[in-house]
C-alpha cells in the first residue's frame, strides 16, 4: 500500500513539476551538434564548398531551432513533441551516411611547399569517428528522451484522466 501511496504522489506531482531530464537531454543533443557542427565547418578544402556544404548548413540550424522547441515542448508533458525528438534523432543517425560519410570518402591533395603533395581524404579519420560519435550521442539523447516524454506524457495523462473520473462519480 505504502508503494502505491508513493506511486500516486509522484504522478500527482509530475502535473507540478516539468520534465526536465528529456528537456535536458534534448539541449545536450543540440550542445553535440554543434560541437558537430564546429568540427565540420572548421575543414577548410575546396571540397567543402558546394552546395551540399550549404543544404548541410540549413539543416542544422533548423535542428537547433526545431530541438530546442521540442525540449520546451516536452517539459510539459507533451507527448506530440516527445515522437518529434524521436522521429529527429532517427534523422540524426541518417545524417551519418550523407555529408560526413561523402567527404571521407573524398580524396584530396595536400600540397606543402618543398615536399610531395599528399593524398588524403577531407574528412581524416580521427574526425570522422568524432563526428559519427556526436551524431550518435545526439541521435541517443533525443531518442532516450523522447521514450522518456512518451512514458511520462502518457502516465500523467492517464492519472489526469482517473482524476476527471474521480470528479465525475
Amino acid at each position: 500500500m505504502l508503494n502505491n501511496d508513493k506511486k500516486q504522489m509522484k504522478l500527482d506531482r509530475m502535473r507540478y513539476t516539468k520534465n526536465a531530464m528529456s528537456s535536458n537531454m534534448a539541449l545536450l543533443a543540440i550542445v553535440a551538434n554543434v560541437v558537430y557542427f564546429v568540427v565540420m565547418y572548421k575543414i577548410n578544402n575546396k571540397a567543402m564548398y558546394e552546395l551540399m556544404m550549404g543544404a548541410s548548413v540549413i539543416t542544422n540550424l533548423l535542428f537547433m531551432l526545431t530541438v530546442f522547441l521540442c525540449s520546451e515542448g516536452v517539459k510539459k508533458y507533451n507527448i506530440k513533441y516527445a515522437a518529434a525528438m524521436i522521429v529527429i534523432g532517427a534523422i540524426e543517425l541518417v545524417r551519418i551516411f550523407i555529408w560526413p560519410l561523402k567527404l571521407h570518402n573524398t580524396e584530396t591533395k595536400i600540397t606543402v611547399p618543398g615536399q610531395e603533395p599528399i593524398m588524403t581524404t577531407v574528412l581524416n579519420d580521427g574526425q570522422f569517428v568524432l563526428v559519427i560519435v556526436l551524431l550518435v550521442c545526439a541521435a541517443a539523447l533525443l531518442i532516450a528522451g523522447g521514450i522518456i516524454g512518451v512514458i511520462r506524457g502518457k502516465q500523467l495523462a492517464a492519472y489526469n484522466e482517473s482524476l476527471k473520473q474521480a470528479e465525475q462519480n
